[in-house]
């Protein structure tokens, strides 16, 4: 905590060698605060649903918990975290989905995607949330589900005038969230920062999701 070096504001555009030809970008303050201003909480990654001690073992990259791990538990036995509800430690979080597969790439979604595409702060107005709500159920109609499958997209693909939704049910070559999940072409890719490689474990798995998954969401009954 105290003998690493602070990168210049403008970033440093080759690093560390990732891949063969390739370097990790360290992005500027200013891309830095893009994402870490982005959503109604500044520090990423930091949730009950991620810091979970229920582990899904289908996700991407997943980690066997080692012991000394830190999770909700360990936090609350430190006295670091104060006044959790205690349904989340009896009942460790998790995402609640009708296959292996869905709760994974909801996981995913939640995780890697959440932080900017909420349902707060500033892509509030794009009412696009990959957000998972501790509580959803594919009954309950999870926010991915509502905002994402069959919804049009204002963003259009390069070349590729009939990929219009952002998630197609049952056709993941349809799908403007994972053409741009899979491209690492800078007008298209996503994440638009911080990330030079496509993960390609995940792109499986959200293609696999879409393809074998996901359905057509019926429209959300009128208020009484």
């Amino acid at each position: 905590e105290t003998e690493a070096l602070l990168a210049p504001a403008e970033g440093v555009r080759q690093s560390v060698p990732i891949a063969d030809g390739i370097r990790h970008a360290i992005p500027s303050q200013a891309d830095c605060r893009a994402c870490h201003m982005a959503g109604p909480v500044r520090v990423l990654g930091v949730s009950a649903l991620q810091l979970s001690p229920d582990r899904d073992p289908n996700a991407p990259h997943a980690e066997a918990p080692q012991p000394g791990d830190i999770d909700l538990p360990a936090l609350v036995a430190r006295r670091l975290v104060r006044g959790l509800p205690r349904t989340l430690l009896s009942s460790p979080p998790r995402v609640t989905a009708a296959t292996p597969t869905a709760r994974a790439a909801i996981g995913y979604l939640h995780a890697n995607c959440g932080g900017c595409h909420t349902d707060a702060g500033e892509l509030s107005s794009l009412a696009f949330a990959l957000t998972y709500r501790l509580g959803e159920t594919e009954d309950r109609r999870p926010a991915v589900l509502l905002t994402a499958v069959g919804q049009p997209s204002r963003f259009k693909v390069p070349d590729a005038e009939d990929i219009v939704e952002r998630v197609c049910a049952g056709r993941p070559e349809k799908s403007v969230v994972l053409a741009r999940m899979a491209s690492r072409n800078p007008l298209l890719q996503m994440p638009p920062l911080g990330s030079r490689v496509v993960d390609a474990d995940a792109v499986a798995l959200v293609r696999r999701w879409i393809a074998e998954d996901v359905v057509s969401v019926p429209p959300a009954p009128a208020p009484r």
